[in-house]
Parts: structure tokens; C-alpha cells; sequence
């Protein structure tokens, strides 16, 4: 292997399974400061990739992303309700129930990664519903002049049967993810299991937790709603309504506009690309270089050479062009066969 235009020598270290990528990045950081002592000044230690270095960043951009997604779902069921008490019932439901959910991935060993993390944001539209179902119900008996304590158990115990429901038809969505087999399979093994975690837990948040807070929380409201046949009659209930009533007048062609629908979507599906992984952003660009099978070593070892003065004229124009000094840190080339693998 050449390095900087000279002769070098790569290391690979590989964490062992179970471990943590920050101890383990401190730990490589420790071994060698003292490696460092026993080797001559004019020797380089540098790395040719920091995968812990790249891990923080992703899982702090993913963790951030979760934590506005928890606020925006706040903010909108605020500006839904509009009432501070259901809000704040339903926010209370959500640091409950991803606590729970990191417990019992601690236990069932899924670790805090990128697919984890990302499934956790997609699971926040899903695990709300439950508690958000639950506080109404306990608002409306309340409206209705139950006790505050017959009024918590009553409402999230009479749709019961529906929260239960809805939180199985969810479960059974995602587990196909399970039958994904070989390294697409592995990738994304916790995904379903993440999001079966998140959504068992949001139930039993809903049966407990929600019913405890809203008996100190929730109050009846001052004005009492009406009655459906009222509400028919304006407002969003009474466009709903009227949306509703000609669409079951007119139910052919309610059918006929879906099935048209339908094909259009599905004709815009096969036009786009697919791509079953995103695009995955690494401190490392690979180029190969390709020789004709019959091609000796040395003519290899000259186009890896030209190749790598072209990379770095291209990375100092492109410096020079932007401001920057530091574009290309290392450059590390291996001449007759892959280098170790770099994750």
C-alpha cells in the first residue's frame, strides 16, 4: 500500500459485537498515545477512515430530527385541540412511551443506529393516535358528568376493543420486514421489531399512564358539545358530512374517480427510480481502477499513480476555488487488491 507518495501500512481495527462505537473509538484513541511513545517522530499515524467520528454525527442528526418531529407533533395536536391540557397529555404520552421502547430494545439487544433512530421518527405519527384517542374519550365522559376517576377508566376502556385493534392492523403492516432475508434482511431487521416495540408500548401507555395523568390533568369542558345533529349543520363536521352524504348518493362514480386514481399512481410508480437504501453520506470516496486481466503489476501500480495526481490536482483546484485548505485529508491506494473494509 502507498500513502502521501510513500510506503505505508494499513490497520484495521474491528470492533467486537456488542460493544459501543464511542468506547470503542476511545479505546483505538488510547492504544495509540501509547504506541505513539515506542515509534520514531518521523513516522505518521494518521487514520484512513473514524468510523466513530462518523456514527456520532449520523446519530445526532437523527436524534435531533426525532426530537423535532416530538415538538412539531406537539405543536400541531395544540393548534388541533386547542387546548394546552390535551396537548400537554399527549406530550406527556410521548417521552413515556419511547422510554419504554428504548427499555425493551435494551433487553431484546437493538442498539441505537440509523435504522432504529429513523424508525422511531416514522413511529411518532402512529404512536400518538392511541393516547390522543384515549384523552378524548376521557374528555367526553367527562362532558357527559362522569366523576373525574370513573371518567379515566371509562374512557379509554370503552374503545378498548378499537385501540387494540388498530395497534394489532399496524403490527401485522411491518412484519414482512421480517422476511427480508440476507444482508438487505439484517439491515433492516429492526425496523419492525423497533416499531412493534414503540406501538405495544404506546398501548399499555394509553391503558395506564394516560388514564392517571388525565384524572389530574384534564377537565370537563366549560361548554358542553352538541349534539351531532347540530354539528352536521356547519363547521368542518358539517362539510365532512355533506362531502360524505354525496359521495354515498353518488357511489359509482366515487368508485369509478378512485380506480382512476389508482392508475394514475401506479403509472407515476413505474416511472420513478427505485432505490431501496438512501444514499448513505462517509468521510470516504472510492475510486477503482480497472486493468485488463492479463495487465502486469506495474502497469497497475502507473495508473494508480496517475490517478492519484489527478485526484489531488482536482482536490486543490476545488480548495482553491471554495476557500477550503483541508478537502482532501488522506490519500490511501492499494495496488493489486482490495483494501480492508472500511464501515
Amino acid at each position: 500500500m502507498k500513502m502521501a507518495g510513500g510506503i505505508a501500512i494499513t490497520l484495521a481495527v474491528q470492533m467486537r459485537s456488542g460493544e459501543q462505537i464511542a468506547n470503542f473509538g476511545t479505546d483505538v484513541d488510547e492504544a495509540l498515545r501509547i504506541v505513539r511513545r515506542q515509534l520514531p517522530q518521523d513516522l505518521i499515524v494518521a487514520r484512513t477512515s473514524d468510523q466513530p467520528k462518523q456514527v456520532r454525527e449520523i446519530v445526532s442528526l437523527l436524534t435531533g430530527s426525532l426530537w423535532e418531529a416530538v415538538v412539531l407533533v406537539i405543536v400541531v395536536a395544540l393548534i388541533g385541540f386547542w387546548d394546552w391540557r390535551a396537548a400537554m397529555l399527549m406530550a406527556a404520552s410521548i417521552p413515556l412511551t419511547l422510554a419504554m421502547t428504548f427499555a425493551v430494545a435494551h433487553f431484546i439487544k437493538i442498539d441505537i443506529q440509523q435504522v432504529s433512530i429513523a424508525t422511531l421518527i416514522i413511529s411518532l405519527g402512529l404512536l400518538v393516535d392511541l393516547p390522543v384517542v384515549a384523552g378524548d374519550a376521557i374528555k367526553r365522559e367527562l362532558a357527559q358528568g362522569s366523576p373525574r376517576d370513573l371518567a379515566s377508566w371509562l374512557g379509554p376502556t370503552k374503545l378498548a376493543k378499537a385501540i387494540v385493534f388498530a395497534t394489532a392492523t399496524n403490527i401485522v403492516a411491518y412484519l414482512p420486514f421480517l422476511a427480508l432475508s440476507g444482508d438487505t434482511g439484517r439491515f433492516l431487521y429492526s425496523l419492525p421489531i423497533v416499531m412493534i416495540c414503540t406501538l405495544l408500548a404506546a398501548l399499555v401507555v394509553s391503558f395506564t399512564f394516560i388514564p392517571l395523568i388525565a384524572y389530574y390533568q384534564i377537565r370537563a369542558p366549560k361548554h358542553p358539545e352538541p349534539p351531532i345533529s347540530e354539528r352536521r349543520t356547519h363547521g368542518f363536521a358539517g362539510f365532512y358530512y355533506r362531502v360524505g352524504d354525496f359521495a354515498l348518493a353518488h357511489r359509482w362514480g366515487v368508485v369509478a374517480g378512485s380506480l382512476i386514481v389508482l392508475v394514475a399512481g401506479g403509472f407515476f410508480l413505474s416511472m420513478l427510480k427505485p432505490q431501496f437504501f438512501p444514499r448513505d453520506l462517509s468521510y470516504l470516496s472510492y475510486v477503482d481502477v480497472w486493468l485488463p486481466p492479463d495487465a502486469p503489476i506495474g502497469a497497475t501500480n502507473a495508473a494508480a499513480e496517475r490517478a492519484e495526481s489527478v485526484i489531488r490536482a482536482e482536490a486543490e483546484r476545488f480548495g482553491k476555488e471554495h476557500g477550503h485548505t483541508d478537502v482532501l485529508g488522506t490519500l490511501t491506494t492499494f495496488v493489486g487488491g482490495g483494501g480492508p473494509r472500511f464501515a
